[in-house]
């Protein structure tokens, strides 16, 4: 079908006389166009497209006459474009493959209307109602929705490129691999919506809600999500490279294997998230709250979680290689065979955390907070651990080969089989400490120090002292 455009911009401040004459001869070039139609591909074809047109022009004389509601109207195939019909009642109308291109819908009535494959590009649909409309691949780019009740439709694999759907009522919405590139949706209410492989590339989610939207496979990527609240939300598998996350709420979302690489989430809100197998390198996540959250297997090399909040979260095998975690809270969390080499924990709390089989070589732990810890088979080999709260740490077994232990508090710690052949143990204290089997040759520390150890029992001590 032929698309008629307006020459005018809709901007441009005419009267409703001009309008209509605009319009008029829009639909004379239409009829013109039917009819040559007609001779080039036969009377039928003809035909058709002349009732479309003679709909068009019907509905037209009628609103023109002052007449409003056009409730179930069959108007398939339409050809309306640049019409004003603002305020009209089209509830449950057949506009199936309209062309409505440019026209002005501002608050009309479009519940349960069939809007599929219709032409909406540019159209004025500002307070429009269309809940459970079928909108179902339209063409609605660059469309105004601002304020919009599309509750309950139907957008699936409609084009919104560069739409304005600002405070939009989108709630449990089917928008099953909509484009929405770059469109406007501040303030938008998709709660509960499906966006299931949608394409949100560079769109505007200032301040939107998500709660519980399904975003499986969505493309986000340097989309704006700053404050968006997608408590609950899925988003497996979905792509959030580049994209802004500051103070955005993922509180119990599902972020299974989604990619985070460069995003922006100072301060967001990631508490009891799932980001199993998810991929954040190099990302910013400054003081975020990732409390209870599930990171196994997460790649977080190089990313910035100075401040970070990681109480109880399980980065079980998780990559931290090269990671800021200056003053990160990671109590009680599970560190198991984590990749810690190279990373910065300085001042980290790290109190009955588990880092059992952990490799923290070369990591930075300077006053870092290991109170309680299960260290146990951890790889500490020269690891900066001065001046670090070890007290009570299970290191059964690890290896502080050549780390710097320096003034580090080790009261009670059990040392049992350690590897601690190099360390520099000078002030540290081992009250109470079991060295049982332990390997201290070539360490820097005292026979004073060695003696306040609980137990040393068949450990391997430094040159010069033979017994404690």
């Amino acid at each position: 079908m032929t698309k008629y455009r307006m020459t005018t911009s809709r901007s441009d401040g005419l009267s409703k006389s001009e309008m209509g004459e605009i319009f008029d001869l829009l639909l004379e070039q239409a009829a013109r166009e039917v009819e040559d139609r007609k001779q080039a591909r036969g009377q039928y074809a003809g035909e058709t497209e002349e009732r479309h047109v003679v709909k068009g022009q019907e509905l037209i004389r009628r609103y023109r006459k002052g007449e409003r509601t056009f409730p179930e109207a069959d108007l398939e195939g339409a050809v309306l474009p640049g019409a004003d019909l603002r305020g009209a009642n089209l509830e449950g109308a057949n506009l199936y493959r309209a062309d409505l291109h440019g026209a002005s819908l501002f608050q009309a009535s479009l519940r349960m209307a069939n809007l599929h494959t219709a032409d909406l590009d540019e159209a004025d649909m500002v307070g429009v109602n269309a809940r459970g409309a079928d909108l179902g691949e339209a063409n609605l780019h660059r469309t105004d929705l601002r304020g919009a009740d599309l509750h309950e439709a139907v957008l699936s694999r409609a084009c919104l490129t560069g739409a304005d759907l600002r405070e939009a009522d989108l709630r449990a919405a089917e928008l099953v691999e909509t484009e929405l590139h770059d469109a406007d949706l501040r303030r938008t209410d998709l709660i509960e919506t499906d966006l299931h492989g949608a394409g949100l590339r560079e769109a505007n989610l200032v301040g939107a809600s998500l709660r519980g939207a399904d975003m499986r496979g969505v493309d986000l990527r340097h989309a704006n999500l700053e404050r968006a609240d997608l408590e609950g939300a899925r988003l497996e598998e979905a792509d959030l490279r580049d994209a802004v996350l500051k103070r955005v709420i993922l509180s119990r979302a599902n972020l299974r294997g989604a990619r985070l690489e460069g995003g922006n989430l100072g301060q967001a809100r990631l508490e009891g998230a799932d980001l199993r197998g998810a991929s954040l390198r190099g990302t910013y996540l400054f003081r975020v709250d990732l409390s209870e959250a599930d990171l196994s297997g997460t790649d977080l090399e190089g990313a910035d979680l100075e401040g970070a909040g990681l109480r109880g979260a399980n980065l079980r095998e998780a990559i931290l290689l090269q990671a800021n975690l200056r003053g990160a809270d990671l109590r009680e969390g599970n560190l198991g065979a984590c990749d810690l080499r190279e990373a910065k924990l300085i001042a980290a709390s790290l109190s009955r955390a588990n880092l059992h089989e952990a490799y923290p070589i070369g990591a930075d732990l300077t006053g870092v907070d290991l109170i309680g810890a299960d260290l146990s088979d951890a790889k500490l080999v020269g690891a900066d651990l001065v001046e670090a709260d070890m007290i009570g740490a299970d290191l059964t077994g690890a290896n502080l080969s050549k780390a710097d232990l320096r003034a580090a508090n080790l009261r009670g710690a059990m040392l049992e089989g350690a590897d601690l052949r190099g360390a520099d143990l000078g002030q540290a204290d081992l009250t109470e400490a079991v060295l049982d089997h332990a390997d201290l040759r070539g360490a820097a520390v005292s026979r004073q120090q060695l003696a306040q150890a609980s137990s040393s029992v068949g450990a391997y001590l430094p040159d010069g002292i033979t017994d404690v």
